[in-house]
């Protein structure tokens, strides 16, 4: 199930001007362990528990012809023996969640990501449980949304309303006032200049004063 919502805040670079592109909707990259929790997500839907015990310990993979065999690694290059999902999660322990996609199989990690809204098409290659298929910040925080929306994902709207105005006519109305600022407080400023010496010059006819000579 997916429910609409807006989007509270986003930027997308530091300078439209220097830059239009979107950094935040268009960018494509590589998550990497952000992704780890949709993998364990779907191994709590496949009767995994979290005291399931996962082994960390090294592993060799053949990704198919012409690719070279795969040899992930923990960050720490460490190995920790059976440990259960619980812990795999916290400490984002690559060979666990490995062997976890590999038990999952690609194809049910492949719909569970697309039906998220994560990525279109990945490669089949269980790399991508860590990770290296690409998508956008948008993309993924939406997906992020599944877990405290009890399983419901968010379809982000990022405009609520747009005026009934054609862009051309502001965009018109803010050149003018740019590029003509100067000859409007010109016009006003001659027209009250020259509104006072008009009174005033009424003022003298019409009482015979010399209002000069006074002054």
């Amino acid at each position: 199930m997916c429910i609409r919502d807006r989007v509270l805040a986003l930027s997308g670079g530091f300078s439209f001007k220097k830059s239009e592109f979107n950094r935040a909707t268009q960018a494509l990259r590589q998550p990497g362990s952000a992704f780890k929790p949709f993998v364990y997500a779907l191994a709590l839907e496949n009767n995994y528990t979290p005291t399931s015990l996962i082994l960390d310990a090294p592993i060799v993979l053949d990704q198919g012809e012409d690719l070279k065999m795969w040899k992930p690694e923990n960050y720490g290059k460490k190995f920790y023996g059976p440990s259960t999902l619980r812990v795999g999660l916290e400490k984002s322990r690559n060979l666990m969640t490995v062997r976890i996609a590999q038990d999952l199989g690609l194809k049910k990690i492949i719909n569970f990501s697309e039906n998220l809204g994560i990525n279109d098409n990945p490669e089949e290659l269980l790399s991508i449980s860590l990770g290296s298929a690409e998508t956008t910040l948008l993309k993924l925080t939406s997906a992020y949304s599944v877990f405290v929306n009890g399983g419901k994902l968010v379809d982000p709207i990022i405009m609520v309303l747009i005026l009934n105005i054609p862009s051309f006519v502001i965009g018109s109305l803010f050149y003018i006032l740019k590029r003509k600022l100067f000859w409007i407080f010109y016009g006003i400023t001659f027209f009250l200049i020259s509104s006072i010496f008009i009174i005033w010059t009424a003022i003298e006819i019409y009482t015979g004063s010399d209002w000069g000579k006074i002054l």
